[in-house]
């Protein structure tokens, strides 16, 4: 009895009715698959899965149409993948090409592909790697049962590639968007002008683009226009999209959402669900949704929740609301604090004296709640954003961290460049707040603010003893950090500051939230190419944060009750020296960090 026999006797079938079902419904073709290869171990293909597929696969076979589905969602594999499979399936004479953002990630879909062939009972088949006339190459390969062609069954190419002169029955373009090609104009209108030649190459059968993707754009995505392609008579959509986001959206969220899926919808409006509750709680459970959201709300809309337009309340995602402004010490701080718009007394924390230089409805907050146990910081550190061209400020920021927050003690932009009242602040401010590390853009001024800074430093270093200012000494590290590889200016800027801020880590002196151009900044920058005139204070502020992306990376709660017990430890430690007449030396309790 082979495989197929065997399988078909297991789920009470007979071999033709077996073979007919993987023929006509994808989603068990899906399932079979799965089955086969013991993919169940990784991952069980849950109630959306089997929806995307029953919609992308079988609802819109023959259509052009785009999906929309989070990051990790396993897109690749049950669409795209089962897809090509489950058309060679029906119709061994089909072709296909197969685009992706880079021909590295084509190659390995094709030779995933080719591996499935050959260890699917159902699909050996088509398995030709053994024909001396057939293709069977890494990025294109001919099945078995096909009339020899100048088009191979299965075609692979990069968005970036030769698009031109390809011919198929169906496109399938798979995660052609990305950061890289999604960040400037210019590279979005190259990516647009790729995914026209979809409809040039898909000129066989019934001509079909399968697309599915996730958005790098708030704005502009490729999947966007795509969208809003209209026939000139009957201005129907040439594309059919759907959107599945990782979790239930709220109805802000929906507004930026095209194509929801209508069964998320009836789920909502028959209150069998909340907002915010998993799509895929068997690959993306509340816990791990959490962790994504943290890294940016910007991030997580787009990567996460398919939107593709933002509106200005998500187009613009810095807001000082979330900000909690503490008068900030110098040497210490609370080992725990809690943001709040309302205390325990159902009163406002909103500030009513600081000016508000945000949109409307922004305002900045005190804590609602704040420890009585302080505790020395962890770190203190500085940015330094030097001075370029025209009216550019040479701007800094300097903060401390402390279980899992960051305590900013100012951020403010300076007149002038390279000269000497500039460096001479620099280093006033850095000895005044014991910053013992200066962080300073790598690329600006060709490496000479560097030692120029250095050199202004180290006239106020001083060794123990003999300043009584700083009667503990002091001295300071210049590092010249590369920023490079972290995207655009406003990309960086907003990737380090979002998922601090909109998690309530920041904290900021009184001085810092009456910075005008410093509110300005913050509220305005958005993701576009010379989004702000001047952003100086931000992006110091911003690469300050970044600087601590390691200790953000904490649960401040657990942070907090540790630094309690160690210190009612060290108490302890203390008294029982006393007891003993013994001289008393504090220990360093080291925690492991979960």
């Amino acid at each position: 009895m082979d495989a197929i026999t065997a399988r078909s006797a297991e789920l009470g079938m007979e071999r033709r009715g077996y073979l007919q079902r993987l023929y006509e419904d994808p989603v068990f073709f899906a399932q079979e698959i799965w089955h086969s290869l013991n993919l169940n171990r990784y991952g069980r293909l849950g109630i959306y899965e089997r929806r995307m597929i029953r919609w992308f696969l079988g609802a819109m076979r023959g259509k052009k149409r785009v999906l929309i589905g989070p990051r990790g969602i396993g897109k690749t594999y049950f669409l795209t993948a089962v897809g090509i499979c489950w058309y060679l399936f029906r119709d061994p004479e089909s072709k296909h090409l197969l685009v992706s953002k880079s021909i590295g990630h084509t190659k390995e879909t094709i030779f995933l592909l080719q591996s499935w062939i050959a260890n699917v009972p159902f699909l050996k088949h088509l398995d030709a790697s053994g024909s001396p006339t057939k293709r069977w190459k890494a990025d294109a390969f001919d099945i078995a049962g096909c009339q020899d062609s100048r088009t191979p069954s299965v075609k692979g190419l990069g968005i970036e590639g030769q698009l031109p002169g390809n011919r198929a029955y169906v496109v399938w373009a798979d995660d052609v968007e990305t950061d890289q090609n999604a960040q400037t104009i210019e590279a979005r209108e190259t990516l647009w002008r790729q995914t026209a030649e979809f409809d040039a190459i898909a000129t066989y059968g019934d001509q079909e683009v399968a697309v599915v993707g996730t958005p790098w754009h708030e704005t502009e995505s490729a999947y966007w226009k795509l969208s809003q392609l209209r026939r000139i008579e009957g201005n129907e959509p040439i594309y059919h999209v759907r959107t599945v986001p990782v979790a239930y959206p709220s109805r802000k969220e929906r507004q930026g959402i095209v194509g929801l899926d209508p069964r998320i919808i009836h789920d909502m409006r028959t209150r069998r669900v909340n907002v915010g509750d998993p799509v895929f709680p068997e690959r993306f459970p509340r816990v791990i949704i959490h962790e994504r959201l943290a890294r940016g709300r910007t991030y997580f809309l787009m990567q996460y929740m398919g939107v593709l337009r933002m509106g200005d309340s998500m187009r613009y995602p810095l807001h000082l609301r979330d900000l909690i402004v503490f008068d900030v010490q110098r040497d210490k701080a609370p080992i725990n604090i809690a943001w709040g718009t309302t205390d325990h007394h159902g009163q406002t924390t909103r500030i009513a004296d600081i000016e508000c230089h945000g949109f409307a409805g922004d305002g900045l907050h005190r804590p609602i709640f704040f420890d009585s146990q302080w505790e020395k910081y962890r770190g203190t550190l500085m940015w330094v954003d030097p001075a370029g061209e025209g009216a550019d400020k040479t701007a800094y920021a300097i903060g401390s961290q402390l279980n899992g927050f960051v305590w900013t003690h100012e951020v403010a932009g300076l007149t002038g460049g390279y000269n000497a009242d500039v460096l001479d602040t620099i280093a006033r401010r850095a000895k005044h707040f014991r910053v013992r590390t200066i962080y300073v853009e790598k690329t600006w001024g060709m490496g000479m603010f560097v030692p120029l800074l250095q050199a202004a430093l180290k006239t106020h270093f001083c060794i123990p003893g003999v300043d009584a200012a700083c009667p503990d000494g002091w001295a300071c590290d210049v590092v010249a950090q590369p920023v490079q590889g972290m995207g655009r200016k406003e990309q960086r800027i907003i990737r380090a500051a979002e998922g601090p801020i909109q998690n309530h880590r920041v904290i900021i002196d009184p001085a810092v939230a009456r910075n005008a151009a410093f509110q300005f900044q913050l509220t305005h920058i958005h993701n576009e190419p010379k989004a702000l005139q001047h952003d100086d204070e931000i992006e110091a502020f911003a690469m300050m944060l970044w600087c601590f992306r390691e200790e953000l990376d904490q649960n401040t709660t657990l942070a907090s009750e540790r630094a309690r017990l160690a210190a009612q430890q060290a108490r302890a430690d203390a008294d029982e020296a006393e007891r003993q007449g013994r001289p008393w030396r504090k220990r360093i309790y080291r925690w492991f960090r979960h």
